[in-house]
């Protein structure tokens, strides 16, 4: 937090709530995670970027008290199990200019910064790119898997996970009793920041002219609140086949481990990801369940978003009463042209190597079967 203060030249975070939660945090990633050196700065880094952004946010809400009165109530939110067609959903709708696109330089940095000048480039666009740029470079097999690009929309499970209260923050740190400490806070508050940044960021681009597109798996266990929060909200679930979706995450999962530690430890990441995900699974269960025909929710399939996604995607449009232009699906259409899958080469893994069974992964995460695409869905699994 020091450093954040130095680095801005301010020191009112705003309310301190999060002060608490971050230290279990920084608590939980000495204990689980073997740090290389490198990954240590960045680590670090990352966390006071978050923190720098966090000051000039309040800074200006305290300049600038109408950004409060930006209306985002009604984005569209995509979840799912990871690896079940999300990123696809999202940067194709992203590329629709009716909607608000959650880039991810935008990500990186939602506050701007001091030196920017009007009528010249955002700064913050290059630090976007740098930081993709050096990914890439330094570690190039993550991009196999997922990867990030500075001028397309990106999960907003950066900006939940910056309250250090959401259960993103446990994915990567999944030791049972961090995971069990994120699950007991207040649900409410990630995804207050999460608005109140929506807000901030709608305001810079002079207002609203259509929902924002938003996407993270980890949504999964949170679909009443993301409605509370976001009372004119449509959600998307995307689903696949379970075994494949898991084995896929865990090999993402090891590849980002060790961005920022010496090594990983496949066993454990089999174990520790299909506890804390089953988990969220129940709960998102428990959520579906209390759902009501007024509930804007749409089951989708991989492979229809794999193989032809715009019947999805005007199908998700139909449920949050809009329609698809000439010019969305056009963009949509040069989207998908210029970023075919496996375009950094393909993307390998099987599930034994996690130490974790079909009949396991079947288990903990009951299937059920959604009603068809382009239908809200009926309450109850």
């Amino acid at each position: 937090m020091n450093a954040a203060a130095e680095s801005a030249a301010l020191d009112d975070f705003g309310d301190l709530g999060f002060v608490e939660p971050l230290r279990q945090r920084l608590a939980a990633a000495g204990r689980y995670v073997s740090f290389s050196e490198t990954g240590l700065a960045a680590y670090t880094a990352g966390i006071v970027n978050d923190l720098v952004n966090r000051l000039r946010l309040t800074r200006d809400l305290e300049r600038y008290p109408q950004i409060l009165d930006e209306d985002v109530s009604d984005p569209i939110v995509i979840f799912g199990l990871p690896r079940t067609g999300t990123t696809k959903l999202q940067r194709m709708m992203s590329a629709d200019p009716a909607n608000h696109s959650l880039l991810f330089w935008k990500i990186l940095n939602f506050a701007p910064f001091p030196e920017a000048a009007s009528r010249q480039p955002d700064p913050r666009i290059a630090v976007g790119k740098a930081a993709c740029e050096y990914t890439a470079s330094a570690h190039p097999e993550i991009l196999k898997v997922h990867a990030s690009y500075y001028d397309q929309a990106d999960e907003d499970s950066f900006l939940v996970g910056a309250s250090y209260e959401h259960f993103v923050n446990a994915v990567a740190l999944s030791e049972q009793d961090y995971s069990s400490y994120v699950r007991a806070r207040p649900a409410e508050n990630p995804y207050r920041y999460l608005r109140t940044v929506l807000q901030y960021l709608q305001w810079q681009e002079g207002g609203k002219h259509g929902p924002w597109i938003l996407k993270a798996p980890t949504h999964m266990g949170y679909i009443n609140t993301i409605f509370s929060m976001f009372p004119n909200a449509t959600l998307v679930q995307t689903h696949r086949d379970v075994a494949t979706a898991f084995a896929s995450l865990c090999h993402l999962i090891e590849l980002a481990s060790l961005m920022h530690g010496d090594r990983a430890d496949p066993l454990q990441i089999g174990r520790d990801q299909l506890r804390i995900w089953a988990i969220e699974w129940d709960r998102h269960r428990a959520d579906r369940g209390t759902l009501t025909a007024a509930d804007r929710l749409i089951d989708v399939d991989y492979e229809e978003i794999r193989n032809d996604p715009f019947p999805v995607i005007e199908a998700v449009y139909a449920l949050a009463g809009r329609n698809l232009s000439g010019a969305g699906r056009a963009a949509m259409e040069r989207w998908q042209s210029e970023n075919r899958k496996d375009r950094h080469g393909r993307h390998e893994y099987r599930l034994e190597d996690y130490g974790v069974t079909r009949t396991q992964v079947e288990e903990a995460f009951v299937r059920f079967h959604p009603p068809s695409t382009g239908s809200a869905a009926a309450p109850g699994i």
